[in-house]
């Protein structure tokens, strides 16, 4: 797991955060991607990113210890992510699509896809998308999202791209 810690005046929330992260770290090793604090708009206060989601209730289990060890039951208030739900969060940093990427890509998904496949271009969606797919047949839509996803697991590029997949006519 990558840490980094910026705080400029650390509260008793960042050392909390910082001795939970440990704590996760210990315990779950490599399934936990980033612990990180954060002003949720539904209150949650700390963000944990992890590679299966499904150990969701043994993470919450281990907070919950982690609280009542300390003597802090209820300050923590996690938001817990998968890697692909958190990349699809980052809205504030726009996900950059490199030409050797997008070039890859789309020559990868014309070659594969070129039957329904119109056009590809770059945008910048308001809803994060990143690249605008026009198809003929607007049905073989999950083949192509799933193709993406096996592209960019190939490439170690998981949530990079982020299609905007539309009929022919409606661009």
């Amino acid at each position: 797991m990558p840490v980094k810690i910026l705080v400029s005046k650390p509260t008793t929330l960042d050392n909390i955060v910082l001795h939970l992260s440990a704590c996760l770290l210990e315990r779950f090793g490599d399934n936990i991607v980033c612990v990180e604090r954060i002003d949720g708009w539904e209150g949650s206060n700390v963000r944990i990113v992890v590679r299966d989601i499904r150990r969701m209730r043994e993470i919450i289990e281990a907070i919950a210890r982690f609280e009542e060890e300390r003597g802090i039951v209820g300050t923590i208030v996690p938001e817990i992510l998968s890697e692909d739900e958190y990349y699809l969060l980052r809205k504030d940093e726009q996900i950059i699509l490199d030409d050797k990427t997008f070039r890859a890509m789309k020559e990868f998904l014309m070659k594969n896809y070129g039957d329904v496949i119109v056009h590809i271009e770059r945008i910048d969606g308001w809803e994060g998308s990143n690249v605008r797919i026009v198809v003929r047949d607007i049905r073989r839509m999950r083949e192509i999202i799933e193709a993406i996803a096996r592209f960019e697991e190939e490439r170690g590029i998981v949530g990079t791209i982020i299609p905007e997949i539309v009929k022919e006519n409606e661009t």
